[in-house]
């Protein structure tokens, strides 16, 4: 039998928390033997209004510097005493040079749960090939599109 998870490598990339306001930095992913990732982001309930914003960065080593992805500071989503518990889904390339990622998470004005899931794959190796980033997202804001999803 065929299942997802023959097909995909779990690994967390925030520790679920709960998180000040300020940057974050996640753990350390090895994306190397894999041509893309799927970063599930999530955020609960939170001490007030405020927002979290997840960027991905990437390097050549686990040591190195690691600078945000091209196109990947991409979501913002906003919480207040009425509004929470959102997430978003964000599928990018891996660059076999550059196959280290780590996820910062920045987070405005009050607390805020958090935390983020990462799914590397092989998505050559399925059709569609899908060569672009994609994102699908539930009460994020999308910045580069300026698209607002309820």
């Amino acid at each position: 039998m065929n299942t997802l998870l023959y097909q995909v490598e779990p690994v967390i990339a925030i520790i679920p928390a709960t998180m000040t306001a300020a940057a974050h930095s996640g753990q350390t992913i090895d994306g190397t033997g894999y041509d893309r990732a799927a970063f599930v982001m999530m955020i609960g309930s939170g001490a007030g209004a405020s927002t979290m914003i997840f960027q991905i960065s990437k390097c050549a080593t686990s040591a190195g510097t690691f600078t945000i992805a091209t196109g990947a500071s991409f979501v913002s989503f906003s919480s207040t005493a009425t509004v929470t518990d959102r997430c978003a889904i964000m599928d990018i390339n891996i660059d076999p040079a550059m196959p280290w990622m780590k996820v910062v998470d920045t987070v405005g004005v009050a607390t805020l749960d958090g935390a983020c899931l990462c799914l590397l794959y092989k998505g050559s190796d399925q059709l569609p090939v899908s060569p672009v980033n994609t994102l699908q997202a539930h009460g994020a804001v999308i910045p580069a599109k300026n698209v607002f999803l309820p």
